[in-house]
């Protein structure tokens, strides 16, 4: 980052040399970490957090459901599974984002009762929610 002035000379036959300097700023963008994916049961208040290198403006997006859209830490009020997307602007105004996604995981309903017996009760044994968990495992012990 800094500045520096380039210098143009124009010459042209028997013209006078033309010259002129411009200033220019050199700027960087901001790396920009809005962190990992966060996970959450049902309407939840959400602490989230950017992280910048550099000092910068900070922008979150959506802000109806942010409490402060201009800080470095916030809270998201979520509904629903929604994509948070940071922006942070250095000078001179280069700009660089990042989004997290806050997931909202139905609540897992696990059925303690199973008789597969062909009596169309109970005869089959469901995990209700368990697709909000891709990694969950299920261990069934037999007493």
């Amino acid at each position: 980052m800094g500045k520096e002035v380039f210098t143009w000379n124009i010459q042209s036959g028997a013209c006078p040399v033309s010259s002129d300097e411009v200033l220019i700023e050199i700027g960087y963008a901001p790396n920009v970490d809005a962190g990992p994916d966060l996970y959450t049961q049902g309407v939840a208040r959400v602490r989230v957090q950017v992280e910048v290198n550099q000092p910068s403006i900070i922008n979150w997006e959506p802000s109806i459901i942010l409490d402060e859209i201009d800080q470095l830490v916030t809270y998201a009020n979520i509904e629903e599974t929604t994509e948070l997307v940071v922006s942070a602007t250095s000078e001179p105004f280069c700009t660089r984002q990042d989004t997290l996604k806050i997931r909202v995981l139905s609540p897992v309903e696990i059925n303690t009762v199973f008789t597969p017996d062909g009596d169309d009760i109970n005869d089959e044994w469901n995990i209700e929610g368990s697709e909000s968990y891709p990694k969950m495992k299920v261990v069934v012990f037999n007493r």
